[in-house]
């Protein structure tokens, strides 16, 4: 079903809602932050949280995905009736399995956690059962937020499951400032079960008006049951095979000692800010583009559009690879300025967002640590989505779920290989190169299945980027060490003493990242990248405008 607002007034809708979400879940992350630092505390709260969260991500994914497909179909043949039946049908199935992981959760707490954070000392492994004991309900919340977005995504309302991230955050770290100071973890634990309870019960408003219910017959949704189970594997391989990824990390950072747990969670939050501002609507834009470009059996197969007056683009597989080059191109000029960036602001950038109240000096240097090593990863982060995407407009889910798979075997390998060399570091590498290896292995694949190479064009925009990002660094570099001379920030590499000024930190962030990004913007001109105005593009219409209006 079309968005009820129309495409481009949906999309703006979206992408505030993304860019608010992240906003207030900085504001989130810096209230625990403050409150627990990067302690035992906090990394039993985090190991806790990941396990229902799986359940979300892994059978949730299901629900907005396989589950839509199937509904929008019987929507758009106006079978009201029937998809209402399988609407609660669906809903009362994804109940009674997300009680039972919830029960399962409760009484396997123990053994959980020791899987998921192996070595945690015993007292915070026992917070962490304790946690997770009480937070065994956001199994039920979570599947029941995931079933709600996706009903509300078929009938065309994409802000509000975008928005509901918003007032669970400010809930979230109002609850922690109200409470943390009588209760402690169990402040955050309390305002988790309800910020999540109360955007679920929103959502859940909003689908009552909305959706069709009839009473379920499972004998007569068989068919459409099959299908949802048809398109189920891929995705849920591909799900659990992202979940391990973090999981691998849990579990390596559990043994460096309290506070690496969750040092490696800011740090990869923080890294992957510019992909979820900024690489995911690369994706977002084109994907529809990529579907009508894929075209059906027996369409054109050329990547070039036809030269007569305004006729449409050419359609079939070749067609598609030729605009997901467009891109990967463009994900990469929006991107490639914040790797370096990251990594010359690092420990200023921490310490202005965590560096207050008991996050302490060491646990800032740690997650900036970590941060640096997880930055080179934002470019492979915002070409997995779209190379994905690729594969699903052709018709194929599998080979993305195969990758995923070997991809995670690569960044267990790596991060097992370094976390011993560089603690923090060497996981956060291991999941740089892990990602990496995922988003080439899927390129590779994808110019096989279509039977052609990148251009050379491509690799000829792709190495000016890369020339214009090493530009940005290094000028980045160079106004931290003039910024250095003139501002009382002489003790931001130190690993003890006085805490920096602030203010001369936010000077130097400030200023070092207008350079950064401006002489990267000059050289990407100078070097007359061809595809400079694909990003700019992307982003102008999601103010419902065209370039040259």
């Amino acid at each position: 079903m079309a968005p009820r607002d129309g495409l481009v007034v949906a999309s703006a809708k979206v992408t505030v809602a993304a860019a608010l979400s992240r906003v207030t879940g900085f504001l989130r992350d810096v209230v625990l932050a403050g409150y627990f630092g990067a302690t035992g505390l906090l990394d039993a709260y985090f190991v806790a949280v990941s396990v229902p969260g799986t359940v979300q991500l892994t059978v949730g994914s299901l629900l907005k995905t396989s589950f839509v497909a199937v509904y929008s179909r019987l929507l758009a043949r106006g079978q009201r009736e029937k998809a209402g039946r399988l609407n609660a049908l669906i809903l009362v199935l994804a109940l009674a399995v997300a009680a039972l992981a919830a029960i399962l959760i409760t009484v396997f707490a123990g053994p959980l956690v020791r899987l998921v954070a192996p070595g945690l000392p015993p007292a915070d492994a026992n917070l962490a059962t304790a946690i997770l004991r009480v937070l065994s309900p956001l199994a039920i919340l979570g599947l029941a937020e995931s079933w709600a977005a996706g009903v509300l995504n078929s009938h065309g309302v994409f802000g509000v499951p975008a928005a509901v991230g918003i007032p669970r955050n400010l809930i979230l770290a109002a609850a922690v400032t109200l409470t943390a100071g009588a209760y402690g973890v169990w402040g955050l634990v309390g305002g988790a079960l309800a910020s999540f309870a109360l955007g679920t019960l929103w959502l859940l408003a909003v689908v009552r008006r909305l959706a069709p219910f009839s009473r379920p017959r499972p004998a007569a949704e068989k068919p459409e049951l099959e299908a949802i189970a048809s398109l189920a594997w891929p995705i849920i391989v591909a799900n659990v095979a992202r979940r391990l990824e973090y999981f691998v990390d849990q579990i390596l950072a559990s043994f460096l000692g309290a506070g690496s747990i969750s040092a490696i969670a800011f740090g990869s939050k923080l890294a992957q800010t510019p992909v979820g501002l900024l690489g995911a609507a690369v994706a977002t834009v084109l994907y529809p583009a990529l579907a009508r470009r894929a075209g059906a059996p027996g369409e054109s197969n050329s990547a070039t559009p036809p030269a007569a007056g305004r006729a449409a683009p050419a359609t079939g597989p070749v067609a598609l690879f030729h605009l997901t080059q467009q891109g990967w191109i463009g994900g990469a000029l929006v991107l490639a300025p914040f790797t370096g960036l990251l990594i010359a602001l690092r420990v200023p950038i921490v310490d202005l967002i965590y560096g207050r109240g008991s996050f302490g000096w060491e646990a800032v240097t740690t997650t900036a640590w970590a941060m640096a090593f997880y930055a080179p990863a934002i470019i492979p982060w915002g070409w997995q989505p779209l190379t994905s995407r690729s594969f699903y407009a052709l018709g194929d889910s599998r080979t993305p779920a195969r990758v995923a798979v070997v991809a995670v075997a690569v960044n267990a390998i790596s991060s097992i290989a370094l976390a011993p060399l560089l603690g923090v570091g060497g996981i956060a590498l291991g999941t740089t190169i892990g990602a990496t290896f995922h988003a080439a292995l899927l390129s590779v694949l994808l110019a096989r299945k279509v039977g052609r190479a990148p251009e050379g064009r491509f690799w000829r925009s792709l190495g000016k980027i890369v020339v214009a990002a090493v530009v940005g660094a290094i000028l980045t570099w160079g106004a931290v060490a003039l910024l250095g001379m003139v501002l009382p920030t002489g003790r931001l590499r130190a690993l003890g003493g006085a805490r920096p000024d602030q203010l001369a930190e936010l000077a130097t962030v400030a200023i070092a990242s207008m350079v950064c990004l401006a002489g990267y913007a000059a050289t990407v001109l100078a070097l007359r990248v061809p595809e400079a105005g694909l990003a700019w593009r992307a982003l102008w219409s999601r103010f419902g405008r065209r370039p040259g209006r």
